[in-house]
This record gives structure tokens, sequence and C-alpha cells, in this order.
């Protein structure tokens, strides 16, 4: 069960990163969100394979 927990709060925290990153970034620029995609989704992928 904290294993689970553990890996919520890590995406969690790799989410933020990416909502502030792009924020400071200038978000509103119409690449920034297929970007924020693309990470995440590669995260997403290294943390499965993890």
């Amino acid at each position: 069960m904290g294993f689970l927990r553990e890996d919520f709060l890590l995406k969690s925290g790799v989410t933020f990163g990416f909502i502030a990153q792009s924020k400071l970034l200038g978000g509103s620029t119409p690449q920034t969100p297929r970007a924020l995609a693309f990470r995440w989704d590669a995260y997403r992928q290294l943390l499965i394979y993890w």
C-alpha cells in the first residue's frame, strides 16, 4: 500500500512540475500542452518499466 502512495505522489510531483514549468515558459503557447503530454507519456513509460 505504501508503494502505491509513493507512486501516486511521484506522478503528482511530475505533473505539478510540468504545469509549473509550462507556466514559467509562458503556457499560452499552443505547443506547450502537446509537449507536456508527450513528456508525461515518456515519464509514465519510464515509471512502468522502472
